[in-house]
């Protein structure tokens, strides 16, 4: 007979999706490692961090440093990655404005710098 699995376990903490409602700045580069993104779309992806996260409408803070990468066109493809990822509509907003912590982009430059 077949061992089924226990109904009490809970799954690993890497194992449970990711909601859309608990995006916030410390899970953004797990959740772009997991997009298709490419080009423009993800240098702005990773040049940013979320602020907030409210029905649907995802607030990304983007270095000012980095504001060229706000382009329609890169913003446009970003939104629909997400919306593809989380299964429902995204309005995504962003503000030029400091992350307030270390970006994406900002960890791999550091981390290369290191070696």
């Amino acid at each position: 007979m077949p061992h089924e699995p226990d109904a009490g376990v809970e799954p690993a903490a890497d194992e449970i999706p990711l909601r859309l409602e608990a995006l916030n700045a410390s899970n953004w580069a797990t959740l772009l490692a997991e997009l298709p993104l490419a080009g423009m779309a993800r240098s702005l992806a990773m040049h940013a961090l979320p602020r907030r996260v409210l029905d649907g409408r995802v607030e990304l803070d983007l270095d000012p440093r980095h504001a060229a990468l706000h382009a329609p066109a890169a913003t446009e493809r970003l939104s629909a990655a997400l919306a593809a990822h989380f299964g429902c509509d995204i309005t995504l907003q962003l503000h030029s404005a400091d992350p307030g912590a270390e970006t994406p982009a900002g960890r791999e430059l550091r981390l290369l710098e290191e070696r």
